[in-house]
């Protein structure tokens, strides 16, 4: 195992650091795309988004609004349906091109043994849509350019190739026990960074504007490629260096055979969770856009820093919740049962944003489901334990290209619905739509049977046990033999022995920043970048679209203290109210546009990085590519920032973003990586760690948004984002280690290969001990999981900033860097306490019910403090997810690490899509409705289908690794040796 050779202090500083700044970058890169075409399309239409953002506390912006057909009311829902179909086109163009190039990534990775390209692509994509964000700042190009750069990013990868080569990366390092913590971890980072960058969002949009805080998402990115390139060593020990064609049918077929192949728990418990991961992911991921809307438009008219605070909520208890729902939920519960938990988790949330007319409301929404993050970890590990060990790349390449289509698919979906709702008084049928569509992973998660756990490990801490009794008597008799001997020299041992404890301690300390911070911080410097990104770029474009349309969002968010804009004339049917909704719809339209760019160009490149990392024993390139996609991206948000170019520019940089893979690229080599360097039993935890890096740089990254936005302005924290995607870069280039494999030696398949195609579909073909269709339904309920979740996400941040709500910079800032905090902290917290008590799907279930109570509770705030409640609600909200890409690291093989979280990661991808259209959609059609809160209501439904699906999943047995447990003896005895002298 790489781990083992590399220094104690770089064993967890690989991957982590590339995921950290690409996600930081991207994360970022997301509120401002949404408020900049927010406040564009407001400035267009007239519509006075910047005069209706709140003043007082909770209680938004309705009181703009006299009448349900005064003028505002209709200028607003121009607006927001404008908004909705730009964020639904950049959405498109950054996914539909990932997932063409996605399928390639995962196989080819796996034959070249080289995961560093996957982890590389990404990141260049990722930077060059950025560049093109910022040319249409600063020229202030047409909102449309930006489909450009999200095109570009998704020819890169975008978020599904970075995801699988992270997760090939981690399934190459980390032991199969430790790879589903391991992920979860990696979640509970993205989540933080998430928080970071959300929280620092809106300070960035409200300081300096919008084309600084692009500039540090630039920077995000760029410092994440740089990491891929000289801090994280391949995960193969000799990764081959022969060509291998990328664009090789056989690699699609190697994607195709991961569902085909059969497998000991049944194929079809993997293609059931295969299933829930995509419609989790469509109902999750593909809601955000509309999420961003909805609270951008009255009531609640959230201004940058409210945007960025409410986005850091939610990253803080996804982050949290889903960490400490993996590991402490597991201890009481089995996984189904814990995937289910997060999925109710996820249907309260969205139930609860449904009816969200108060700032509040919007906060208390990502409490209640805080355990929404839980499953995908869970489900995420199931698949892996279903599938070979020489499936996992592709695996997790499959996923990842059904996630990035689920996004793609739940973006523009939701955003359809959200535009089409916008003349209802009830703004909230969308979320309730949401919460609808989430009961399917509930449902299917009785189907489902998870492979079974063996009784070799108990046996083996048995015989551990006696030796350690052995050893340590043999030990007290020399001791007592040499006290005999001279017991004049018991001071001299004692202070001996102080000594040796010093340094044992010290040796442990280092080794558990070595075990946990070497992909982690590649993935919590990426995420802090990409989930600061997020309110950074919707509030810049929110304001760019507002200035345009006319619409005073400028002078409606000045005040961050949740008291929304609702009193201030923007009734449904007032002229500012249609200004708002114009500009709402424009975000909407740019934000869904922009994620689909930048996800479906993901799709394209993610599949061929899991197959390719594992077949040429190198995790490294896919974190590498991912982080440079992201510096990319952000290099043209700032360029749009600075020239003033169109909003529509950005959608170019999330082209080049989505083309080096994306976060799913980034995701594939970081777990790869985990499920290599952790052992069976402790990969459920090792992924719930990495997701809590991402929850935490979620929870920091939104509470500094705001405040980046206000007080220096967009540009900063563009340059400050991009500064994290390099840093991500830099660690993974330098401090991520390669994991050596066994077949390093075999010819190196290339890139395009068929053989890539093949490894890919092996993964869900092959036929396994666990069974294939336990892997089959862990992927499914991975997919419905990141369908309602991920899917959800742009819904919630439209959510917060409209009224009644009408959150602020600072505001939403604080929200997501609490929700990241919750969830990640949570995630890491429930799976390590729940292991012990209950079984892997348990704690699954009880992760998907915290879910869809946050979902609901999210639905129905109006004020301020429910939507922080609905936080605590979903505290468990990413325990799922690590437990599951645990089962899944552990069903396929050590040579199919790769391949199987590269499928991981398209399903992710692909579930975020269809659920970012799909959310999006339903919101824009509920915008007319009184009720804001339905989308929150069907995406929380959506989550009771894994809930049902985990009754059917057999997870694998945990045995123990015997590799790793040499390793650990061997040095173990260094240590001592260490101590001694």
């Amino acid at each position: 195992m790489l781990r083992k050779k590399l220094p104690t202090w770089r064993r967890y500083l690989t991957v982590e650091p590339v995921i950290f700044f690409y996600a930081y970058g991207l994360m970022m890169s997301f509120p401002i795309l949404g408020q900049y075409v927010y406040s564009v399309i407001s400035k267009l239409k007239g519509f006075p988004y910047e005069q209706l953002l709140l003043q007082k506390e909770g209680l938004g912006c309705q009181v703009h609004f006299a009448g349900a057909n005064n003028t505002l009311g209709d200028i607003e829902k121009e607006v927001q349906s404008l908004a909705t179909k730009i964020i639904t086109g950049n959405t498109f163009f950054s996914t539909i091109p990932a997932l063409i190039v996605a399928p390639f990534w995962g196989p080819w990775t796996d034959k070249s043994r080289r995961r560093k390209p996957a982890l590389l692509a990404p990141a260049i994509g990722a930077f060059l849509g950025n560049a093109v964000m910022l040319m249409v700042m600063y020229f202030e190009w047409p909102l449309y350019v930006m489909f450009i750069g999200s095109a570009l990013a998704g020819l890169s990868g975008f978020l599904p190739t970075l995801s699988l080569a992270v997760m090939a990366y981690i399934a190459d390092t980390t032991e199969k026990n430790e790879v589903a913590f391991r992920l979860a971890i990696m979640q509970m980072l993205g989540f933080m960074i998430g928080v970071v960058s959300q929280l620092t969002s809106g300070f960035w949009i409200h300081r300096f504007g919008f084309i600084v805080p692009t500039w540090f998402s630039l920077g995000c990115y760029l410092i994440s490629g740089l990491w891929v390139i000289f801090l994280v060593p391949e995960s193969h020990e000799k990764a081959t260096h022969e060509k291998h064609n990328f664009f090789d049918i056989k690699s699609l077929k190697v994607l195709v055979n991961v569902f085909r192949k059969q497998r000991e728990v049944g194929r079809k418990s993997l293609l059931l969770l295969v299933f829930v991961v995509a419609i989790v992911t469509l109902t999750t991921m593909g809601l955000e856009g509309v999420t961003n809307l909805f609270v951008m438009r009255s009531p609640l008219c959230f201004g940058p820093k409210l945007v960025g605070y409410f986005l850091a909520c939610r990253m803080f208890f996804d982050g949290l919740g889903g960490a400490v729902g993996v590991k402490l939920l597991g201890k009481f519960f089995s996984e189904l049962t814990t995937c289910g938990i997060s999925v109710v988790s996820q249907i309260v949330e969205m139930v609860f944003l449904a009816f969200a007319t108060r700032t509040w409301l919007v906060f208390a929404a990502p409490i209640l489901g805080c355990f929404k993050a839980s499953a995908y970890p869970i489900i995420t590990s199931i698949l892996s334990r279903i599938v070979g060990d020489d499936e996992q790349a592709s695996l997790f390449c499959a996923i990842g290209i059904i996630n990035i289509f689920s996004l793609s698919l739940g973006m523009m979906f939701f955003n359809s619905v959200y535009e089409r709702t916008l003349h209802l008084t009830f703004g909230g049928f969308v979320f309730l739509l949401c919460a609808a569509i989430k009961l399917i992973p509930f449902c299917v998660f009785s189907c489902v049977q998870v492979p079974p756990t063996g009784e070799h490990q108990e046996e083996g801490e048995e015989l551990e046990l006696k030796d350690d009794d052995e050893n340590r008597n043999k030990q007290d008799g020399k001791l007592l033999k040499e006290k005999e001997k001279d017991e004049n020299q018991e001071t001299k041992s004692e202070n001996g022995t102080s000594r040796e404890a010093v340094a044992m301690f010290s040796t442990i300390v280092i080794q558990f920043l070595k075990k946990y911070f070497t992909v982690e911080l590649v993935i919590f410097f990426y995420f802090y970048g990409f989930l600061m990104n997020l309110p950074v770029l919707t509030i810049y474009v929110y304001e760019r679209i507002s200035d345009e349309k006319g619409f005073p969002y400028k002078n409606l968010s000045q005040s961050d203290d949740g008291s929304g804009c609702g009193g201030e004339g923007l009734g449904q049917n007032s002229t500012l109210g249609e200004l708002e909704n114009e500009v709402q719809t424009l975000a909407s339209q740019l934000g869904m546009t922009y994620n689909l760019v930048l996800t479906l160009l993901s799709l394209v490149v993610a599949p061929l990085w899991g197959p390719w990392t594992d077949n040429g024993g190198k995790r490294k390139p896919a974190l590498l590519v991912a982080i440079m996609g992201a510096c990319l991206e952000m290099v043209i948000t700032l360029l749009v920032m600075y020239f003033d170019w169109s909003v529509y520019v950005l959608i170019a940089g999330a082209a080049l973003n989505g083309l080096s893979g994306f976060a799913t690229v980034l995701f594939v080599g970081a777990t790869a990586y985990i499920a290599d360097v952790s052992s069976k039993e402790e990969r459920a935890f090792r992924i719930a760690v990495m997701y809590m890096h991402v929850f935490l740089a979620g929870v920091i990254s939104q509470l500094t948004s705001g405040l980046w936005i206000q007080y220096v302005g967009f540009i900063p924290s563009a340059w400050f984002m991009l500064a994290c995607y390099v840093l991500s870069g830099v660690w993974a280039l330098f401090c991520v280690r390669e994991i050596p494999r066994g077949n390093s030696n075999e010819k190196m398949v290339g890139f395009f290969s068929t053989d890539n195609i093949k490894c890919f579909i092996n993964v869900f073909r092959k036929q396994r001990k666990a069974g294939r269709n336990n892997f089959l339904l862990l992927m499914v309920c991975e997919g419905v999981i990141f369908l309602s979740t991920l899917g959800i996400a742009g819904v919630k941040g439209l959510f917060i900033l409209r009224s009644p709500l009408c959150w602020g910079p600072h505001l939403v800032g604080y929200y997501f860097a609490f929700e990241g905090f919750v969830h990640g902290v949570g995630s890491v917290v429930s799976i390590h306490c729940f292991g012990r008590c209950l079984k892997e799907l348990s704690v699954v279930r009880i992760s998907l019910v915290s879910v869809i109570l946050a979902l609901v509770m999210l639905a129905f705030s109006d004020r301020t403090w429910m939507v922080f409640v609905a936080v605590v609600v979903g505290v468990f909200y990413g325990v799922a997810d690590p437990v599951l890409v645990g089962a899944m690291s552990r069903i396929v093989s050590d040579e199919e690490q790769g391949a199987m979280f590269s499928a991981y990661e398209m399903v992710i991808a692909l579930m975020q899509l269809i659920g970012a259209v799909l959310f999006n959609t339903v919101y824009q059609a509920t915008l007319s409705l009184s009720f804001q809160g339905l989308v929150f209501l069907l995406c929380a439904v959506l989550i009771l289908i894994p809930f049902v699906l985990v009754s059917f999943i057999e997870l694998p047995p945990i045995e123990e690794d015997d590799k790793m447990k040499e390793d650990d003896e061997l040095e173990m005895k260094q240590v001592q040796h260490a101590s001694a002298e």
